[in-house]
């Protein structure tokens, strides 16, 4: 969990980070962009370190924070930087309606800047405003649009205009590419916050931590302290800040639970949550519980993310946003929490889309029900495994065929779902089998946009096995296979 403004009395460990943020913004005349890896604390920084720091400074200074999905909800990105503004140096007292501003820059970039300079005296209150989580604006299959853009254009300029003015932008730097591409800001001068923290930062995080809160370490015998354990496996654990909260938070919750020296952390509780990446896994079932996952939507949970072969055993995957759009809405809401949490983290996969990923793969090893789950589903992942390598190479046929190019998408994925569930049919032949992966079945086919298939049963395949079939079963084209009465009694081919 990000700290807030009201947490900068107990935010320890990070003001390297807090003083180089606060040196670049002064050194920027228009937009700052800052940039880091999910889980990286920029939130917090903002929060909890830059704020409070320029406040110090002055305090008079004005503020506001905000992801960009909420700007999103309530008027945009524009909108947002005008009734900030508004408030901050009182624009309304001058005669100035915000939406009539907000018109004046939609008609003419440059002359609502010159009526806003015109208006405002540059020595008024100082104003800091920040749009956070700005891939927010990226996670989603729609590119962004020329609205969007055009509104960061004018924010530009505005800033530009104003010395009393600085606008912040945050961003996962895997997003940070594809946020330049859009070319909404020109030219932006940029921070960082490092991924990789010092172990005076972390010792500074955990034992100071500690001591506001009240809390202490237990020492073993030959001073080996349990707070050092926990700084060295962070030290060595990548991605370890925010799994680092998610330990501390159940280390004290298992010292209130225990009723004597509650304020007293041990080394047996930390041995039983299995450290950082058990404590993770712990968070991540009280997020399963909380939204009420009964055992299927946990199975089609870790079935999205957990894919499995032959030779090199289960491995995590990566899930393109436009996959997780589609998939239903309990699914999609246990999925927006388990990024909120960070237990998901934004990258860009091997196809430079945005995708999600659990945040550590040795989760496969220290999360006991997720394992428990694959050696459980072993035979099923496998074949999963094999049925996506089939769905790729359907994919580049189509992709490939020289026909009428409107149908290849809908037609594709309509033939795809009843080849996967034909061959389905074929290759189980026992009945508990069939009925396992019955389930499996019936979601792909309901899901799928354009299929026709109402019953799932042998028979309506084989009404329709001369259009399923094609180049990658036979090696003939998609277009050749002929409704002959020997395909169907050569079913074995498949």
């Amino acid at each position: 969990k990000s700290f807030n403004y009201e947490d900068s009395v107990r935010f320890f460990g990070r003001d390297d980070d807090v003083e180089r943020l606060y040196r670049d913004l002064k050194s920027t005349s228009g937009v700052l962009i800052l940039t880091g890896t999910s889980g990286s604390g920029k939130t917090s920084i903002i929060n909890a370190g830059l704020i409070p720091r320029l406040e110090s400074e002055n305090p008079d200074y004005y503020w506001s924070s905000e992801t960009f999905s909420a700007i999103s909800k309530s008027g945009g990105v524009l909108h947002y930087v005008l009734e900030q503004l508004n408030l901050a140096w009182h624009l309304k007292s001058k005669n100035i309606a915000v939406d009539d501003l907000h018109r004046q820059l939609v008609a003419s970039i440059t002359g609502g800047v010159a009526f806003l300079i015109n208006v405002v005296k540059e020595n008024t209150q100082p104003c800091f405003l920040v749009i956070d989580q700005l891939e927010e604006m990226l996670a989603s299959s729609a590119q962004a649009n020329e609205k969007i853009i055009v509104e960061f254009k004018t924010i530009q300029a505005i800033v530009e205009a104003f010395t009393s003015l600085d606008i912040l932008l945050a961003i996962k730097s895997e997003s940070l590419g594809r946020f330049l591409d859009c070319e909404a800001v020109v030219e932006p001068e940029s921070s960082s916050v490092t991924s990789r923290l010092s172990a005076e930062n972390w010792k500074a995080i955990i034992q100071q931590q500690a001591i506001f809160s009240g809390l202490s370490f237990e020492i073993k015998a030959g001073d080996a302290s349990l707070d050092d354990l926990i700084l060295s496996e962070a030290i060595h654990t990548q991605d370890s800040l925010s799994m680092l909260g998610f330990l501390l938070e159940q280390l004290y919750q298992k010292a209130i639970q225990r009723g004597s020296n509650t304020s007293l952390l041990v080394f047996s509780d930390y041995e039983q949550l299995g450290g950082l990446l058990g404590a993770v896994a712990c968070r991540a079932n009280e997020l399963l519980k909380s939204n009420g996952a009964d055992e299927g939507l946990v199975s089609e949970f870790y079935e999205l993310f957990v894919g499995q072969t032959q030779g090199s055993g289960p491995f995590i995957k990566s899930v393109p946003i436009t996959v997780i759009e589609l998939v239903r809405p309990p699914l999609r809401k246990i999925i927006q929490n388990f990024i909120d949490s960070n237990l998901l983290i934004y990258i860009e996969n091997s196809e430079h889309e945005p995708a999600v990923k659990f945040v550590h793969d040795r989760l496969l090893n220290k999360w006991p029900e997720l394992k428990e789950w694959i050696e459980q589903s072993s035979d099923y992942l496998l074949w999963r495994n094999q049925i996506d390598q089939d769905f790729y190479s359907w994919q580049i046929a189509i992709n490939t065929y020289e026909g009428n190019s409107a149908d290849k998408g809908t037609e594709g994925n309509h033939y795809y779902w009843m080849y996967v569930s034909l061959k389905l049919w074929i290759k189980l032949e026992n009945e508990d089998c069939q009925k396992k992966w019955q389930v499996y079945i019936d979601r792909k086919i309901v899901n799928a946009k354009e299929s026709s298939i109402d019953v799932i049963d042998q028979t309506s395949y084989k009404a329709v096995i001369a259009n399923v079939i094609r180049s990658d079963v036979l090696g003939n084209s998609r277009r050749d296979v002929c409704a002959d009465e020997s395909l169907l009694n050569n079913i074995s081919l498949i």
